[in-house]
């Protein structure tokens, strides 16, 4: 309504929200890698990697939540790793809120800082340790919180959490999505996914050969989350 209905003003939608991700790819990549000679010039390669990924450029032609929703995403995990815990809390809520399955991006933050906190690659943290983590730890899932007062509203408003108990979940499209080659040629091969994947799979298999690292240090690196 602030700007009128035209295809100018939903794609200047997509079209922000597709900057915003870049931009934090960008920066997220310079932190994790701490390098003044090769730091920039990752950080720009996987920028481009980004914007120019088929799949990531189809999204944003359309008005898809899933657009914003990543952006949210890495600025999430960027301003975790950095410890600004307040910019943490309003991205992180913003994801959240705008694609739930996104709470797993948090699970796993939270499960990094568990780890790295208790030193888990080595030994099992000692009862007091996780009793003193547990303000922590719900700090961090605040946005989760969040998401449950809003699935308790979106209740008493519509009669239903999440899914429309009337959608019928079980059809010809539950029946063919068991085909797990279908399954993997839509989401790998059609939208190009096996482009970034294959090229994560090789910066890790590097990492293991010429860094040597062990599946533990590996672990304890702060790419742990990214990937």
């Amino acid at each position: 309504k602030l700007f009128g209905e035209s295809l100018f003003v939903s794609h200047l939608h997509d079209l922000i929200f597709g900057i915003l991700t870049a931009v934090y790819v960008y920066f997220l990549a310079k932190f994790l890698i701490n390098d003044q000679l090769t730091g920039k010039l990752s950080s720009v390669f996987a920028a481009l990697l980004l914007v120019f990924t088929p799949v990531y450029l189809a999204q944003l032609g359309i008005i898809y939540v899933e657009v914003p929703a990543t952006a949210f995403a890495v600025a999430t995990v960027y301003h975790f790793l950095k410890k600004q815990y307040l910019r943490y809390l309003i991205f992180s809520t913003l994801m959240i809120l705008s694609k739930e399955i996104t709470v797993f991006v948090i699970a796993l933050l939270i499960l990094q800082y568990l780890l790295l906190e208790f030193n888990c690659f080595r030994k099992l943290p000692k009862i007091n340790q996780v009793i003193s983590s547990l303000p922590k730890v719900l700090s961090l899932s605040i946005p989760v919180f969040i998401l449950m007062v809003w699935f308790v509203y979106h209740y008493f408003s519509t009669g239903w959490f999440l899914i429309q108990p009337y959608y019928n979940l079980v059809g010809q499209d539950a029946v063919t999505f068991t085909n797990f080659q279908m399954v993997f040629s839509f989401f790998f091969i059609s939208q190009w996914r096996i482009i970034p994947t294959l090229v994560i799979l090789f910066f890790i298999g590097h990492i293991f050969i010429y860094k040597k690292y062990k599946l533990a240090e590996f672990l304890n690196l702060q790419t742990y989350p990214l990937i």
